[in-house]
């Protein structure tokens, strides 16, 4: 998802006003209690799809260096110039994280 960040703070910010706006009648204790739930639960899903998020970048990096590394074996050079390719490539991948 791009932009991941800039969409949690947005989703967060909103569930925290309409809580704020809805339950302000009650108590101090039983608000902050229950804000602080409210937070806990809500980070916790994020951080589920922020790991989701995580190990598909992976799996699409490991991928595509992987194919990248086949076309150079086809052009039989690997040992030539593998090195510096793989590091290209390499970086280039991680570039995406």
């Amino acid at each position: 998802m791009p932009n991941f960040l800039d969409n949690c703070k947005s989703l967060i910010n909103k569930s925290i006003k309409f809580y704020e706006a809805e339950a302000n009648q009650y108590r101090g204790k039983i608000f902050d209690k229950i804000h602080k739930e409210m937070c806990e639960y809500i980070f916790s899903r994020l951080f589920n799809c922020f790991d989701n998020q995580l190990k598909l970048l992976a799996l699409k990096t490991s991928k595509e260096f992987s194919y990248n590394i086949k076309k150079l074996v086809k052009k039989g050079q690997v040992n030539d110039k593998f090195d510096i390719k793989s590091q290209k490539i390499y970086e280039e991948s991680i570039g995406l994280f």
